[in-house]
């Protein structure tokens, strides 16, 4: 079986190439390669209180695309696309990341493919940010059910970067995180 990526629409190609024009300088030998890359995955976020509430990975939101190029070196790049769904803005580049973090979440995707757990049945590759406990992760999403979870990017006890782990073992794991940071904000702005 296989592990594919969806297509971005034209205008979220142009705004990456509008971006690239202005987040890299005309000689980076990696400006065309980002604006042509073919790995471009979707972003999806996850909120605190969808987690806490336990609504599960239904309650992810598309917010953008990911374009990763540079393979798993210092050179590595990965370009950041917003593009709110129902948001009548046109789509833009907003970031541009470099250096060995973005060389390992590279190295984490060149895996996917050779997962054991990807061998039975065909998946989507997607990016599940969860924002506001720091984790970013591949998430591998079948045409029904919920997948499985890569982590490349964690600070978090109990998952490991490049670990693969089912959803609800995920969401299990960053449950008690996130309702911390949720119990944080509001003891927060209880005191302002």
């Amino acid at each position: 079986m296989s592990v594919t990526m969806p297509t971005p629409s034209q205008k979220t190609r142009e705004a990456l190439a509008n971006g690239v024009r202005t987040f890299m300088e005309a000689n980076d030998p990696l400006r065309d390669l980002v604006r042509d890359a073919q790995a471009v995955l979707q972003v999806f976020s996850l909120g605190l209180k969808s987690i806490a509430s336990r609504a599960g990975v239904a309650a992810a939101k598309p917010v953008g695309w990911r374009v990763m190029v540079g393979g798993d070196s210092d050179q590595a790049v990965i370009a950041h696309v917003h593009e709110a769904l129902g948001d009548d803005a046109a789509p833009r580049m907003t970031a541009l990341s470099r250096g060995q973090k973005v060389g390992d979440a590279i190295r984490v995707a060149d895996l996917l493919n050779r997962l054991q757990q990807a061998q039975d049945q065909h998946y989507e590759a997607r990016v599940l940010r969860v924002p506001g406990v720091q984790i970013e992760a591949f998430w591998l999403k079948p045409a029904s059910g919920d997948g499985w979870v890569v982590p490349f990017l964690t600070l978090t006890g109990g998952l490991e970067v490049a670990g693969v782990y089912t959803m609800d073992d995920f969401l299990r794991t960053i449950e008690p995180l996130a309702n911390k940071r949720l119990a944080y904000d509001e003891s927060s702005q209880a005191e302002a």
